[in-house]
């Protein structure tokens, strides 16, 4: 199995911390395969700046998360890295120890798309 995210993505992965049991009670672990993994995603100043000069506004309507992607994931456990100041520059994390890949934004996605490629070019190999 291989995981790739990019850009917001990788918030799905603060969600790895919970377990359901034989009775379908939810419970929280910080013990699990992914903590301390090395991520990459969209940066907070990112978000603030992409939200003044860009990103869709509807009256009355939210249309962004209530909280930043990065720092979800950094209070979930995660390595949490991104390229500053400049958030829009490329940036892409492969790591093999759980075989999750992920890029910083849709600026990503042609590297990740070559790590990605690589990767599973590897596999069938094996």
């Amino acid at each position: 199995m291989l995981i790739s995210l990019i850009c917001h993505g990788p918030v799905a992965m603060a969600s790895a911390k919970y377990r359901v049991d034989d009775n379908g009670q939810v419970h929280t672990s910080n013990d699990h395969r992914f903590v301390g993994t090395r991520l990459t995603t969209v940066p907070k100043y990112g978000e603030i700046g992409f939200s003044k000069a860009g990103f869709l506004k509807l009256p009355g309507q939210k249309t962004r998360l209530t909280y930043y992607v990065d720092e979800a994931l950094e209070q979930a456990g995660y390595q949490v890295e991104t390229v500053a100041p400049n958030p829009g520059a490329i940036k892409v994390i492969w790591e093999p120890k759980v075989r999750v890949l992920t890029g910083n934004g849709p600026q990503a996605v042609d590297e990740q798309t070559e790590v990605l490629r690589a990767r599973l070019t590897a596999t069938r190999s094996a």
